[in-house]
């Protein structure tokens, strides 16, 4: 037996030996709570290793995978267990053991392991089975520094599986090789990072790809043992890494990652060349294709750095389409021509940033030519869209409307071809629709627009663009949406529709300073900043930090202090106060609600609901808890998720749910059933049932006197606040003018003359109920205005 071999032999024996412990494990803790941890680094193991667990346990196991939003442990798994129980049929044994996965991959890591640790009674009191959570290293040390109590139940005992250093490198060496035949088999459609890309080949690695940590974890463990790595797998790795680091929003790392990898493929596609090797890569992408799929990676490099660096935009395009160009040479070097027709769009993307409209004719004429011959329809309609663009910049209106009307026909055609066939057709070709209706049918819709304003024909125009914002959703491209909100707020002007025209501007501007292409937002009420990283189908958008405005001035101390509040058993209703203009609507919208969103609060998930329109409140204020809940919800997290099964019409149904923030409460109030108080309440109830810690948050109160004006029509209100006021664990924020405070007494007077006790508030004007607010200082403006053209770049 070679040293190999001896060294994979070792590792099993030692592997089946913790899968024994580990079904003796779960065995003995029946009709008992226990905690039984296991260790192992890799998601390929693990699944290999549950299934193998599943065969052998003599008890059945329900296996549960945390997502990656997740923010506690215990509500996720008892929820999921309620599921079961309800959904499981007489004849159906419910689980005696349950496994929790994911947790290596959850973001809020820290924070579900601290929630969990303050509930850990509560696992031994609702959970009368053993509990087997999989760790990886890197989680177990924080179990063990942030979850000590918890920790201490599993005793020192931990179950640990692990690979040999020969698998580990040959599991690496298969997933850079199937990387890159992702990448070139999929095209430039969009970019995604490594796990993403191999999950949407729908392949049987899958689930399996290697995250971040994984491969750390794999390179460590094979320095650490003294082996080094070729150099041909160590510019694969160097990819790999580039291209996550990039998908996480580190420049600079990246750049570093993909021009080590350029170093070595050009090279080596050198030598090859010159010593006319055949290529070591059979049946795998060779050093040639690989150079070519970093140059082009390079490029979405500085597409990204002119996003980040407006003031170097147009430097940044130039050099992307350097790197462009040079990347569809290497593939017509190497005879791929069907190549250079997946990844030919970019570089028409950089041309048209440039303006530079002769050079991008021809590209997008040669692109037609190719995109017709491998029957690709979605990037030939990409083609007729930048010809259009070619057309509006010479002021041939007429063949702009033509070409843009043949993409969105090419669209529709293909899309009732897939519609109607008896069987699957060409994934990619599903995959490409999909991007297209997400990312591309607006920017159609926008090219017509603005043809047939041109034309006279504005009313037609102004549906299209009407259409083309329901259709975009700003965090996937914040700069197409904001010019079709430009667009469309020039045609409300010239046809007299002002109000409209002057909502549009807002709107827009709001958008322009959350996405930091505005320095400041003007009289607006603030919203949380957003990123412009793009978040990846099918996972939760990241989470809006707060508005810049919060952070450069002392408010951040007045948000810290008020989620404080929230967290205090002696305080249940705060009223916010101060003269018009100070920023009271602004510091609960983009400070208090991001900073509350499910934060821990004690060893409770805050859940806060906003509400600033009076009229028909209740129904609002139901929808909104409803569907935080989940009741209403679940339908519309199906339909959010664009799959290649949705007709037309089920997109803009899925793009209007996933805008849903954007609808006002007076809107849902038209269409959806009246909650009442009681309900409201018993929905109250259901979430602190669930660790929840409700926060209703009431902004610009005062409007609530203008639409309800005697006190008949306010006593439904003020019956639903003395309620919840009373409820353990729910929280009321109220944000008025200073001139309104009086009419609070209205609320008490009321409480007395019924006989209702409100201990947690003695006096609803009192200085533990009220929170001023003042002007900003002249050092804080200073601050502000620093901070924020910085962060515009706007000097």
């Amino acid at each position: 037996m070679s040293l190999t071999e001896h060294s994979r032999y070792d590792m099993q024996v030692k592997n089946e030996r913790s899968l024994g412990t580990l079904v003796r494990a779960i065995t003995l803790s029946q009709d008992h709570f226990a905690l039984i941890l296991v260790r192992c680094n890799y998601a390929q193991l693990r699944d290999r290793l549950v299934q193998q667990l599943n065969d052998r346990c003599p008890v059945p196991i329900h296996a549960y995978t945390l997502p990656e939003s997740a923010k506690t442990l215990y509500t996720k798994v008892r929820t999921e267990l309620e599921e079961t129980e309800q959904s499981c049929k007489k004849d159906c044994q419910l689980p005696k053991a349950v496994m929790v996965l994911g947790l290596e991959a959850v973001i809020a890591i820290d924070q579900v392991l601290l929630a969990t640790n303050l509930v850990r009674e509560e696992l031994g009191k609702k959970f009368p089975f053993p509990l087997v959570l999989w760790v990886n290293d890197r989680v177990l040390a924080k179990l063990e520094r942030l979850a000590p109590d918890l920790k201490s139940w599993a005793g020192n005992t931990v179950i640990s599986f692990d690979l040999a250093i020969v698998d580990l490198v040959e599991a690496l060496r298969q997933h850079t090789d199937r990387l890159f035949a992702a990448i070139l088999d999929a095209g430039d459609e969009q970019f995604l990072p490594n796990w993403a890309i191999l999950q949407s080949e729908g392949n049987n690695w899958g689930t399996h790809s290697l995250r971040r940590a994984e491969l750390e974890f794999a390179l460590d463990r094979i320095l650490t043992s003294g082996q080094t790595l070729d150099p041909a797998l160590q510019a694969s790795l160097d990819f790999l890494l580039g291209q996550d680091a990039h998908a996480q929003g580190e420049l600079e790392t990246a750049r570093l990652c993909y021009e080590h990898s350029l170093g070595f493929w050009r090279e080596e596609s050198k030598r090859q060349r010159s010593q006319r090797l055949a290529s070591s890569f059979v049946l795998l992408p060779s050093a040639k294709e690989r150079a070519a799929c970093v140059l082009i990676y390079l490029g979405l490099w500085w597409r990204s750095q002119a996003m980040r660096q407006r003031t170097a935009y147009a430097n940044a395009c130039q050099q992307a389409r350097n790197y462009f160009r040079r990347g569809l040479e290497v593939f017509e070097q190497a005879n791929r021509q069907d190549l250079v027709a997946r990844f030919i769009i970019p570089q028409a993307e950089a041309l048209q940033k440039l303006q530079q409209w002769h050079e991008l004719e021809s590209l997008a004429k040669k692109a037609l030519v190719l995109h017709k011959l491998y029957a690709d329809p979605v990037r030939q309609a990409r083609d007729h869209g930048f010809l259009a663009e070619v057309a509006l910049a010479r002021s041939d209106w007429e063949a702009a409307k033509q070409q843009v009307e043949t993409a969105l026909q090419i669209l529709t055609v293909t899309e009732a071809t897939i519609d109607q066939a008896a069987t699957p057709l060409n994934p990619h070709l599903e995959d490409g629709l999909d991007v297209a209706r997400r990312y591309h049918q607006g920017w159609y819709l926008l090219l017509l627009a603005r043809a047939e304003a041109k034309l006279g024909q504005a009313d037609s125009a102004i549906a299209h663009l009407e259409a083309a914002q329901n259709q975009t959703y700003p965090p996937d491209d914040p700069q197409l949406h904001i010019e079709i909100l430009r667009q469309l707020r020039e045609l409300y002007f010239q046809q007299g529709r002002y109000r409209e025209a002057f909502h549009t501007k807002q709107t827009r501007r709001s958008l322009e300073h959350q996405y930091g292409f505005r320095a400041f937002v003007g009289a607006l009420r603030l919203e949380p900043q957003q990123s412009l990283l793009a978040h990846f189908p099918n996972q939760a958008p990241p989470e809006a930090p707060l508005a810049q405005e919060i952070k450069a001035s002392g408010r951040q101390q007045d948000v810290d202090r008020l989620v404080a509040r929230m967290g205090r058993n002696d305080i249940k209703l705060t009223v916010i106060h101060a003269p018009s203009g100070v920023g009271k609507s602004s510091i609960v919208n983009a400070g208090l609600a991001p900073a509350l969103k499910e934060r821990l609060i004690g060893d409770r998930v805050a859940l806060p609901l906003l509400l600033d329109l009076y009229t028909g409140w209740q129904t609002a204020l139901g929808n909104k808890l409803a569907t935080l809940l989940g009741q209403e919800a679940g339908a519309r997290s199906q339909q959010s998720v664009v799959s290649s099964q949705q007709s037309g019409v089920e997109i803009q149904n899925s793009l209007a749910q996933r805008r849903i923030h954007e609808v006002a409460p007076s809107e849902l109030a038209e269409t959806q059933s009246v909650f009442p108080p009681s309900s409201l309440i018993a929905q109250l109830r259901h979430a602190t049932d669930l660790n929840f810690l409700p926060v209703l948050i009431f902004d610009q109160f005062e409007e609530f006197f203008f639409v309800h004006e005697t006190l008949q029509q306010r006593r439904p209100f003020y019956e639903f606040l003395r309620d919840c006021v009373n409820l353990d664990f729910v929280k009321v924020v109220l944000t008025l003018r200073e001139d309104y405070l009086h009419y609070l007494l209205e609320f008490q007077r009321l409480a007395s003359r019924d006989g209702t006790n409100l201990d947690s508030i003695n006096d609803i004007l009192g200085k533990d109920v009220r929170y001023p607010l003042g002007d900003f200082s002249p050092a804080d403006a200073r601050s502000i205005i620093k901070s924020l053209t910085d962060r515009a770049q706007f000097y």
